[in-house]
């Protein structure tokens, strides 16, 4: 009996590139002949017409299902809905809808997961970028950081496809997990990982919507999800002005006991009251940061909301 493998599309209006996907997808069948495949496309809030689009195209094809989630909640969550949605299958990977990936290249990770049975995780090595500066030098400067403070065995260029198999996939079910990420999930569990590499192509339309307000997002999501640095940078920096404004208050006392004392300094005093108070409402947002992701955490609330599901077995 063939093993399984299902492959998640997450999409945000995206219709242009989903009305080829008909024929990537046959693409993907005749390259990779030796397992069963299914096709998940999850509707992260688009407001163009690439929902009908993917629910013709689940008439048309039996392996194809959709989820339509009831706004945009991010491409993480896109994945989450699909893993949460899932019952049977051996492996899981997914594959962006403006076709950047190389169709062989899943054939490569599973080429990989064949070659030893002790592997966990294939992570997809892409050795280029087709994308804008400015995106890139974030890419390192996130990568650096969450490396350095937070998931010390994260990638140095980073990660963007993956194939897990049932164990992962399993575990990744059995959490529940709000305002995270998956790639940081992935690498944080300590299952066995190997790595293929790729070449990315040139998106086939459109623009991303990887917009620098979500990269912002799942830079501090990053970080207060697996990282103690910014509550333990909190504590040196009280610890650090504590001190300065003791020893600065004993010397006052001191200058007024020995009446050497002169009113001076208005504007000194003025400059660290106002960097003073200013550090300290920096150190109220970021404690924010982890009180508002604790009452979050604790609501029984879903992450995301599904507004409809075609072709699955209810």
């Amino acid at each position: 009996m063939k093993k399984k493998l299902i492959i998640v599309i997450p999409f945000l209006n995206e219709e242009d590139n989903l009305s080829l996907y008909k024929n990537r997808i046959e693409e993907t069948e005749r390259t990779i002949n030796n397992i069963n495949i299914e096709f998940l496309f999850v509707d992260d809030g688009s407001t163009d017409n690439s929902f009908e689009i993917v629910k013709n195209l689940s008439l048309e094809m039996n392996n194809v299902k959709v989820i339509k989630l009831s706004k945009n909640y991010g491409s993480h969550y896109a994945i989450f809905a699909a893993i949460d949605n899932l019952k049977e299958c051996d492996y899981f990977s997914f594959m962006s809808a403006d076709m950047q990936e190389p169709i062989h290249l899943y054939q490569d990770m599973l080429t990989k997961f064949n070659s030893d049975s002790n592997i966990d995780i294939v992570l997809a090595d892409r050795q280029n970028r087709n994308t804008d500066k400015l995106s890139i030098l974030f890419s390192k400067i996130y990568n650096s950081l969450v490396q350095k403070y937070a998931i010390s065995n994260f990638p140095t260029k980073g990660v963007d496809i993956f194939m897990l198999n049932v164990n992962v996939l399993k575990s990744l079910q059995n959490m529940n997990i709000k305002n995270t990420s998956i790639y940081g999930n992935i690498f944080n569990m300590g299952y066995t990982k190997e790595y293929v590499p790729y070449f990315q192509l040139s998106r086939n339309s459109g623009q991303s919507k990887w917009t620098f307000q979500k990269k912002v997002k799942m830079f501090i999501d990053t970080f207060v999800s697996f990282s103690v640095v910014p509550l333990r940078l909190i504590t040196i920096l009280g610890v650090i002005f504590s001190t300065i404004g003791f020893g600065y208050g004993l010397y006052i006392i001191l200058m007024s006991l020995f009446g050497n004392i002169v009113v001076e300094g208005w504007s000194t005093l003025v400059a660290l009251n106002t960097f003073g108070f200013g550090l300290l409402f920096l150190m109220l947002g970021i404690i924010s940061e982890y009180i508002w992701r604790i009452y979050d955490q604790i609501n029984p609330n879903k992450s995301y909301i599904i507004k409809e599901k075609i072709g699955f077995d209810e």
